[in-house]
């Protein structure tokens, strides 16, 4: 895909099949997203029936805070035409801060306050931003595995990020349809029922 943006060096697309690593999403009518922000690489991930488009977007940087998240934005609208149209029924998890980084976290924070703003624009569903240490423990089984030592691919780490991310978009998934069954069947809609 051929970016129009003038700060866009170079959007990467690749389909991937969905392992059934988690069955039970089958049952659900969601569709799952990934997102691993970035000021200059933007890892995404998203269902597509039985696959999974993973991409990776390398842009130049750009120092103006407000014209960067303007840019993020565009780049965000022009790539959703690949996206499924979900409205309201998208589960999408955004990568939140990794506490143990120290440079560019305002910059980070402020594209993932973009992405969250683009979601809701649209909307497009329910997001959680969730740290990097959460997503490795939920969906590795470790924190301290990352998604280039679980998978081995040659996507980039960016694009690895996203998958993990659309990985815990659907765990996430799956525990609400098992929360929403539990108040089923002890006859509550009280949402702080205990698992």
């Amino acid at each position: 895909m051929q970016s129009k943006l003038t700060n866009v060096r170079k959007l990467t697309l690749w389909e991937i099949d969905l392992p059934d690593v988690i069955e039970a999403t089958r049952y659900t009518r969601s569709d799952f997203y990934g997102y691993d922000p970035g000021t200059v690489n933007i890892g995404l991930a998203w269902t597509r029936s039985r696959s999974v488009m993973v991409a990776k977007l390398e842009m130049e940087r750009i120092k103006n805070p407000v014209e960067r998240m303007k840019e993020i934005s565009r780049v965000m609208s022009e790539i959703e035409v690949s996206m499924p149209q979900t409205h309201g029924f998208g589960v999408h998890v955004i990568e939140g801060a990794s506490f143990l980084d120290k440079f560019r976290q305002v910059e980070l924070a402020e594209a993932r306050a973009t992405i969250l703003w683009w979601i809701e624009a649209y909307e497009m569903g329910v997001t959680h931003i969730v740290p990097p240490v959460s997503i490795r423990k939920r969906v590795f089984g470790d924190v301290k595995i990352k998604a280039t030592d679980f998978w081995e691919s040659d996507l980039p780490t960016d694009a690895l990020a996203a998958l993990s991310c659309l990985y815990r978009a659907m765990q996430l998934a799956v525990e609400a349809e098992r929360m929403k069954l539990r108040r089923l069947e002890l006859g509550t809609e009280d949402e702080n029922v205990e698992k």
